[in-house]
């Protein structure tokens, strides 16, 4: 666990980026993320959260109990030796399936991606119980064990193979900003430097072309939380005090070719986010002109591109 932490830490120290490092993946989640939200909200997200993946999921809430029940019969079967119990590894995977979903349910978002933390705690803990049963069954009946195995392989493993065809259909090299990636990527070289004003940093890389900020996205600066602000017409109280600031250090060490406004497209709140709302950009807009040429090629296009003068 600590090694992968340290090897972070040291590339932020070497970059001289220790103090970003330790606000982004700390004081923005606490401060800003979480309060943007009532504990009550977070909670029933919490519900509707374990509630779908359960139900999407059924082997694996039915091992889990299974397991939970196992753990609570060896507890009192134990209770006179402590320290045989809790040295047992079943013990620590409920520690660590434990640990993972107060890790996974903090953020109170009914995001499943979130839950991933929790799922190798969750596979291990099935697969012990289930082991354990078909070691029962082993010594049964063989056509027990193998209704059991054909139950626990086969019925699984044909819903996730329907799945991942389905999934291999969708082309994700494709999104609604492909004229403006495909426009940007023709007209700039590879050492060049785009900012996309919105919430889309797939257009980074599907265009290969870098950030001219450390801002990959513009949330810390307009104050737009996901599955928070969506209602709310001024974000202003959840903006990051020094991000305006630090755009400015970045723009001033490498100043962007192309600035690609996403905020006519309203695509992820972000029309409530135009750009002249802002000081910074009412002044930096002045060294940048739309792109006429965009525009006439893509009359229906309602993405603006700026392009440095």
């Amino acid at each position: 666990v600590l090694i992968p932490v340290l090897f972070v830490w040291i590339y932020f120290y070497t970059q001289g980026i220790v103090e970003d490092f330790i606000f982004y993946a700390w004081t923005y989640n606490t401060v800003y993320y979480l309060p943007s939200q009532s504990l009550s909200i977070r909670l029933l997200n919490n519900v509707k959260l374990l509630g779908e993946f359960f139900i999407d999921k059924p082997l694996l809430l039915v091992g889990i109990i299974l397991a939970s029940i196992s753990l609570i019969r060896d507890t009192y079967h134990n209770f006179p030796n402590p320290w045989k119990f809790f040295a047992s590894h079943q013990v620590g995977l409920f520690i660590w399936l434990g640990a993972s979903l107060v890790g996974s349910l903090a953020g109170g978002r009914a995001f499943v991606h979130y839950l991933i933390p929790s799922m190798i705690p969750m596979s291990l803990v099935l697969a012990q119980e289930w082991d354990r049963w078909l070691q029962k069954i082993g010594n049964g009946k063989r056509t027990s064990l193998w209704a059991m195995l054909v139950l626990s392989l086969v019925i699984p493993s044909a819903y996730n193979l329907y799945i991942h065809v389905e999934t291999m259909k969708i082309d994700y090299s494709t999104s609604e900003y492909d004229q403006a990636i495909s426009y940007v990527h023709e007209m700039t070289s590879s050492d060049e430097k785009i900012f996309v004003w919105g919430f889309a940093p797939q257009i980074y890389v599907l265009s290969e072309r870098r950030p001219a900020s450390r801002f990959s996205f513009c949330n810390p600066l307009t104050g737009h939380l996901p599955a928070a602000t969506e209602e709310m017409e001024n974000t202003d109280q959840y903006i990051v005090p020094f991000a305006w600031d630090s755009l400015k250090v970045d723009f001033e060490a490498h100043p962007p070719t192309y600035i690609i406004d996403l905020q006519p497209t309203h695509l992820w709140s972000y029309g409530k986010y135009p750009l002249q709302k802002y000081p910074f950009w009412q002044r930096y807009l002045t060294h940048y002109e739309a792109d006429s040429n965009f525009q006439s090629q893509y009359p229906d296009e309602k993405i603006v591109l700026y392009h440095r003068k």
